[in-house]
């Protein structure tokens, strides 16, 4: 009885797991997008994050301002020591060509890279960064 109660809930925790992240997936239409990535401000088991899913690419200037967005949810105090990594990949973001940035495509600004006095800020956490990853698609076009 006990195995089929746990096996029974193991089931229940595997149909909500892949049932939410297959609807993150999906258009208003139902279809599975074909530009899919993210943008996150990460450390000590903090993140901030902005994604994507939609049949069209986000241009450069869609872009900046999801990353903007994951940016204004953090407090002052990490909006300074993230500034750097921001910075960095606005800069990586401009750059791309006019197809933009291709999947399979992921690349991290360390806050302790570019800013060591400002991991202070953040706990000390050397894997403090700014992440962009390119799921499927393209991103940062035109």
């Amino acid at each position: 009885m006990k195995t089929i109660l746990k096996l029974f809930f193991v089931s229940i925790l595997f149909f909500s797991f892949t049932n939410y992240h297959s609807n993150d997936l999906k258009t208003d239409n139902e279809t599975i997008a074909t530009n899919r990535g993210t943008f996150q401000f990460q450390y000590n088991n903090v993140t901030y994050s902005k994604s994507w899913a939609q049949n069209t690419a986000p241009t450069k200037t869609a872009c900046l301002s999801m990353l903007q967005t994951a940016y204004n949810k953090m407090s002052s105090k990490e909006k300074t020591a993230f500034s750097c990594a921001k910075a960095k990949m606005v800069k990586l973001i401009k750059s791309a060509g006019s197809s933009g940035i291709s999947a399979q495509y992921s690349k991290s600004y360390y806050v302790s890279q570019c800013c060591p006095n400002c991991i202070k800020n953040l706990g000390n956490d050397k894997g403090a960064r700014c992440d962009l990853e390119i799921f499927a698609g393209s991103a940062a076009t035109k």
